[in-house]
Order: C-alpha cells, then structure tokens, then sequence
C-alpha cells in the first residue's frame, strides 16, 4: 500500500525442495519408508524423514518478516494424485510452519514449467546436479540462511 492506494502486486514465491533441503531420509529408514510407499501409506512413509529445524526456522522467519510465500516441491511421486505431498503438508501443519502449498514436480517438468510461472523468484534445491537446471531462479542451498535472499 502506497499513499492509501491497495497494492495489486503479486508477494514472490520461494519454493524449497523438500528432500535434502527441509527434511533427510536416513540410510537405516530407507527401506521401511520404500516398504510404507509401496503400499501407499504416504502419511506413515512421512514419519521415517528427519526434519531440518533450522531449514523449519528460517521459512517460518521468512514468511512472517519478510511477506515472501514458502512452497515446499518434493521429487517423491506417488501413485496416487499427490499422496506424499499431502503428507507431508500435513505434517508441516501439525508443526505449525507456515508454507503456502506442498506439491510433486520432476526437476525436468518444473524447468519447463518456468517459462509460464512469473511469480516464481528462487528455487532452493539441495542437490548439486540441480543447479543450472532452473536457469537464474535456481539456488544450490547448502545453508538455511539463504532462504528468503532470493
């Protein structure tokens, strides 16, 4: 708001991968979470991720200072429309961190989704093979502090 005037510009987005980046799936839990997955128990298949409280701080510090929305994209895809994502907003709503949507994507699918998706400022992906895929908006994140610099 300017003057009194409403403001009609869109509040950016930053979209943090979820595997690597808010959570990691240890080595002694990746088969049960493989078994959990394979019979489409997506919100028992969640409680085998460690979640990263300082990843979890700073997206909730980002939303409340600064007004940018947090959208957490994770590779997992389920056989199910969305199953794991679902989850995994699920249980980022039980922990009370403030994200404006959760959603699967390919890192491919996502990169040409781009073209058409403005509002999208960064992408914060862990995973170093990532780092040119999404042109100018991608971010290699190697520490909590990065999200929200955009």
């Amino acid at each position: 708001m300017q003057k009194g005037d409403l403001s009609n510009s869109v509040a950016p987005r930053h979209v943090v991968v979820f595997e690597g980046g808010i959570a990691t799936l240890p080595l002694v839990n990746a088969s049960d979470f493989d078994k959990a997955m394979k019979r489409k128990r997506y919100w028992e298949a969640i409680n085998f991720w460690e979640w990263n409280p300082h990843v979890l701080g700073q997206i909730e510090r980002v939303v409340r200072t600064m007004g940018v929305n947090i959208e957490v994209c994770t590779w997992i895809k389920s056989d199910e429309y969305a199953g794991f994502a679902m989850a995994i907003a699920d249980e980022l709503d039980k922990i009370n961190i403030p994200v404006r949507s959760v959603w699967e994507s390919s890192p491919n699918e996502l990169a040409r989704a781009l073209a058409y998706i403005n509002d999208i400022a960064c992408i914060y992906d862990p995973d170093p093979a990532h780092v040119l895929t999404f042109g100018k908006r991608g971010v290699y994140l190697t520490s909590p502090n990065q999200i929200g610099r955009g």
